[in-house]
């Protein structure tokens, strides 16, 4: 089999050799389609099928979207618990760059501000913040966690991002 992709799809294909199946699919996701795909071969082959789960982003947004921004942050620990999730600074950025992609910038603030509250010594989580911020048209706020940002970088003596951050802090 092989399978690929990019922003918003994916492509895969199997072939089983002993049966002459071959199995190709393609999917408007965001995810590793894999699991469909084989769950296709499955069915030709007379298989189990497999269960397939979305992202941990996706179950996050879906929460997001249902409850929305406010009540999820007010006890996020729980609902990511809730959703069979470890917090962790990787996840937080994914759904902080799923929410920028969805141009929901107010939401997209919002998070960022819980991520970083969560990972204040995170330099990756405090760039999305300002970030944000300038998408909601707070550059007071953009400034201070980019300025942050960079002085968490320097001292971690991150040798790209200090350069990153002042192109940043030059458009505000």
């Amino acid at each position: 089999g092989h399978n690929g992709g990019g922003g918003g799809f994916s492509i895969d294909a199997f072939l089983d050799p002993a049966s002459g199946y071959i199995v190709s699919s393609c999917t408007n996701m965001y995810q590793n389609s894999r699991a469909i795909a084989a769950n296709y071969l499955n069915t030709a082959l007379n298989h189990a099928l497999q269960p397939v789960q979305p992202p941990s982003w996706v179950k996050v947004y879906d929460k997001i979207d249902g409850m929305g921004i406010d009540a999820f942050v007010a006890d996020g620990k729980k609902h990511l618990k809730d959703l069979g999730l470890d917090m962790n600074p990787g996840l937080l950025a994914t759904i902080g760059e799923v929410l920028e992609e969805a141009e929901d910038y107010s939401t997209w603030a919002k998070w960022m501000g819980y991520a970083t509250a969560q990972y204040p010594e995170e330099a990756r989580l405090l760039v999305l913040g300002g970030d944000s911020h300038v998408k909601v048209g707070n550059k007071e706020a953009a400034r201070k966690y980019y300025e942050k940002a960079r002085t968490i970088s320097s001292a971690k003596n991150n040798a790209w991002m200090p350069g990153v951050i002042d192109e940043k802090l030059k458009t505000l």
